[in-house]
């Protein structure tokens, strides 16, 4: 319920114009009108940098509002009085510790979020149209953006990925345009949910069911078990998940589930007892380079060619999502098997939208923009992955599943600092 009060009031606070609030800085001056315009800009100059301290998580002190008063013209000097008079009306209090805070939280999350925006624009009119202040003040991320992008997510290992979250990870760089550069990251992550994954599921199934002999249901109970199911990424990995998840949404029992470790005396046991197999499908969640998946299909082949052979095993690797170089890269490395019946199908295609600093994206207002980008999550990829500071591949991949983030992803995204200086948002479990 807290949260949910949170999140309308974060919503709401930026449909508030400056008239809702403006008497709280334009009222008692006791001046005849023309008089009274210095005092009010000094105010609003005051009440910007208070803002600034606040959006930076600093306390609200006499020094942090100074600090924060460059650019605006508001001198050391005349902050002090104007804090004392913000709360001599009570518009601010002043606690033991020597900060300040405000009377009204809704004024204190208005200004926060938009009114140093506004108040620029109403007070200080061109003062801060133009700079690197002006435009620090322009990226802030208002609350309400956050609330909406987490709104459209997926949970993430089982929990849903908060508001609070989100910028805590943001806040690692001091920076609002450099957050706002990491929050358009965030706003194009292909992130899949488990809904969207069983229908996936379905869709993936339907791709071998042509070739699949005739089922006839005689019991309820009754499932086919000539269909195969395999993974080749090691025991724990995501694809054992996924091949679990895809046995059970298509009516597959688990006993057709056979780990790569035991493949071929597990075949020799399910032929003596239910025959010879259609297919066998191998699951995989993402295919990227194709590199990792075409070395772990050759070594599954090599390892259990006689069985193969001997049953006339076809294989056929269905992934949730792959690049078309990676699909065509596994191609060309199986080949090799010329007695292979092989294939390979995928449910989506990755373009240029699912890689943060593709050339082709609109992701991006510009290549300056764009260069600035990828400069900072190099920097701070670095950090996580020195040989990798832009995922395996330096694809700088955005996709994100429900239980794991893939490594080809912006390491970012999902893995911590060498040096615990650097929080994930969508950790990654490694085994």
């Amino acid at each position: 319920m807290i949260d949910e009060v949170r999140a309308a009031v974060a919503t709401e606070v930026s449909s508030f114009e400056v008239n809702s609030f403006g008497h709280l800085w334009m009222d008692g001056i006791h001046k005849p009108n023309p008089e009274r315009e210095p005092d009010i800009i000094r105010r609003s100059r005051t009440l910007v940098a208070v803002a600034r301290a606040a959006r930076r998580g600093k306390p609200v002190t006499l020094e942090n509002v100074i600090a924060n008063a460059n650019g605006i013209r508001l001198l050391d000097n005349e902050v002090a009085p104007v804090l004392n008079d913000f709360v001599r009306r009570e518009v601010l209090l002043s606690r033991d510790d020597g900060s300040y805070d405000f009377k009204l939280p809704i004024f204190k999350a208005w200004l926060k979020e938009v009114g140093v925006n506004r108040l620029v624009s109403d007070a200080l009119g061109e003062e801060l149209a133009v700079g690197i202040l002006a435009a620090e003040d322009a990226a802030y991320i208002r609350a309400e953006e956050i609330i909406a992008l987490v709104k459209r997510w997926p949970v993430y290992r089982g929990h849903a990925v908060s508001a609070e979250a989100v910028r805590a990870w943001l806040e690692q760089v001091e920076s609002h345009q450099d957050q706002r550069l990491l929050f358009k990251i965030l706003e194009s992550l292909r992130f899949f949910g488990e809904a969207q994954i069983r229908e996936m599921f379905a869709t993936l199934h339907s791709f071998i069911r042509p070739s699949l002999p005739e089922f006839v249901q005689r019991k309820r109970a009754e499932r086919r078990m000539d269909v195969l199911v395999t993974y080749v990424d090691g025991e724990g990995k995501s694809g054992q998940y996924h091949a679990a998840k895809y046995a059970e949404h298509n009516g597959i029992p688990v006993k057709c589930i056979i780990p790569p470790s035991v493949f071929t005396e597990s075949l020799s046991t399910h032929v003596q007892t239910w025959g010879s197999p259609a297919v066998l499908v191998m699951i995989d969640d993402i295919v990227a380079t194709g590199r990792s998946l075409a070395r772990n299909v050759k070594k599954f082949v090599e390892k259990n060619e006689q069985a193969l052979r001997l049953n006339k095993l076809p294989i056929t690797v269905l992934t949730l999502a792959s690049t078309g170089d990676g699909d065509q890269f596994v191609r060309e490395q199986v080949a090799e098997f010329d007695w292979l019946d092989f294939n390979i199908r995928h449910c989506e295609t990755l373009d240029a939208k699912h890689f943060a600093f593709d050339e082709r994206n609109e992701i991006w207002a510009n290549q300056i923009e764009r260069d600035r980008a990828k400069s900072l999550c190099r920097d701070l990829g670095v950090g996580i992955y020195p040989d990798n500071p832009l995922g395996f591949g330096d694809q700088g991949m955005l996709v994100a599943f429900p239980t794991t983030c893939p490594n080809n992803s912006l390491p970012i995204l999902h893995s911590a600092g060498r040096q615990n200086n650097w929080k994930p948002l969508f950790e990654r479990v490694t085994n």
